[in-house]
């Protein structure tokens, strides 16, 4: 853990002592910056490789049958739908695709694409199930030319960041123009962390749904929408909750119900869309 008088905002580059304030501790310890509102471990990118590299080892991909997040399918295909409105035909590009499962509705819906994932087996294990082209390791300006994809996206990703700009700023060096950024997060802003936040009970933001080792970085729809902008994008669409997409059967129609009132209020898990600054949609 690194002394708070050494934190720097990713977000917004505030530093000092007084800066951050205590938000959480526990396994990890969270801290928010008082200028942004962002959250976060504050961590260095050197200090999580070796977790990037564990977090899912060969052992676990081999007792899984399928993907390890099936309970996505409804979202990744909701998120393809907004995508082909914007862009019929795009070349994409799936930052921190993980086992392939966003990759392989992609090239079912006639997609273009290509991952970067950092985890070895894991990469592996997209390679061997989608077919597509991966990329084995940290996303990084360096690692592509400019302007070679149409759409770039980060699903589920950026939390696991400790240096999220790098990773936006690269994103747009490797867009052609009129490209769009598609960014998808937890939001701290969920109910279980609303909850948290009003009575300090840690209960509700427990693991595996609340406060998690390997996520770094904790967004509000607000810190999410600065982090895109700062970087050179104009937001096209943020929507909050798609518990609709989320759940299926009767949850699922109590999603769709409950979705308008979580967008109008800007609560639940973030769908982000963004274009490149002066470029039009």
């Amino acid at each position: 853990m690194k002394n708070v008088s050494t934190f720097q905002c990713p977000l917004c580059g505030f530093t000092g002592p007084e800066g951050f304030k205590l938000y959480y501790r526990g396994e990890v310890t969270l801290h928010r910056c008082r200028r942004c509102g962002f959250v976060g471990q504050f961590l260095t990118s050197a200090s999580i490789a070796e977790d990037h590299q564990s977090w899912c080892s060969e052992k676990t991909l081999a007792a899984s049958a399928g993907f390890l997040y099936p309970q996505m399918r409804r979202l990744h295909q909701d998120t393809i739908r907004r995508i082909l409105r914007r862009k019929g035909s795009p070349r994409l590009l799936d930052v921190g695709c993980g086992d392939g499962h966003f990759l392989h509705w992609c090239r079912r819906a006639g997609i273009e694409a290509v991952g970067v994932e950092y985890n070895e087996a894991v990469a592996a294990r997209a390679a061997a199930t989608t077919g597509a082209p991966i990329i084995r390791g940290r996303y990084e300006k360096n690692l592509f030319g400019p302007k070679e994809f149409d759409v770039i996206t980060f699903i589920q990703v950026l939390e696991h960041l400790p240096d999220p700009r790098a990773a936006v700023e690269a994103a747009s060096h490797h867009l052609r123009g009129e490209g769009l950024i598609v960014i998808e997060v937890p939001s701290i802003r969920s109910p279980h962390f609303l909850a948290y936040g009003a009575t300090g009970i840690k209960w509700f933001v427990r693991p595996p749904a609340g406060v998690i080792k390997w996520h770094v970085a904790y967004y509000s729809p607000r810190t999410l929408r600065r982090l895109a902008e700062s970087a050179g994008f104009r937001t096209l669409q943020l929507v909050t909750g798609r518990w609709g997409c989320k759940y299926s059967g009767l949850l699922g129609m109590i999603g769709r119900l409950a979705d308008p009132l979580l967008n109008l209020t800007r609560v639940g898990g973030i769908h982000y869309i963004g274009v490149k600054q002066g470029c039009c949609s």
